[in-house]
């Protein structure tokens, strides 16, 4: 599977490059560190992306020192970083990254109620009942039986790729968005 950046994105990063290449010894510090995010942001989608925004980060450190934090202050682009920005300008339309998923070496299942938590992997099983102070919300319970299930199953698991069952959709979302 490949993850590119949107058009919009793309386009959205190139046009503040763009801008600052025009004036590179006269550009708001907060401008580069727009750039910088953008490019940060952009990081899963652009593979080299990586290795092409030190120097400007550099600059920018330097530059707020000088400005004692302020970051409405100037600062000039050194050579190497105007280097950086058209890398950037000729490879984020082009640049892409892949995801592997590794294949599952265990999975485990958690299950919860308002009773108790349980969990299961492969033939072992363990679980409790919850004490006053940890009864909660179902979504949050769920969330703890996955905890407790991977804490239980520690050394089992230790060093694999785990893919976890729960049976409750926003718990799955939660842990899905970490």
């Amino acid at each position: 599977m490949t993850l590119r950046l949107t058009e919009e994105k793309a386009k959205k990063l190139m046009d503040l490059i763009t801008k600052a290449l025009q004036s590179p010894n006269n550009i708001q510090i907060r401008e580069i560190a727009r750039i910088i995010g953008h490019m940060v942001s952009s990081f899963p989608a652009v593979k080299y992306g990586p290795l092409y925004y030190r120097n400007l980060e550099h600059d920018k450190t330097s530059a707020l020192k000088q400005s004692k934090g302020n970051y409405d202050g100037h600062m000039n682009i050194s050579k190497n970083s105007e280097r950086e920005l058209n890398w950037w300008l000729h490879n984020v339309n082009t640049s892409f990254n892949t995801i592997e998923i590794p294949p599952v070496d265990v999975v485990v299942y958690s299950d919860a109620s308002l009773q108790g938590w349980g969990a299961a992997l492969g033939e072992q099983s363990t679980g409790a009942g919850w004490a006053q102070s940890e009864k909660n919300h179902i979504n949050i319970l769920e969330l703890n039986a996955a905890l407790f299930a991977l804490k239980s199953f520690a050394s089992e698991i230790k060093g694999k790729h785990v893919k976890i069952m729960i049976d409750n959709s926003s718990a799955v979302f939660i842990i899905n968005n970490m």
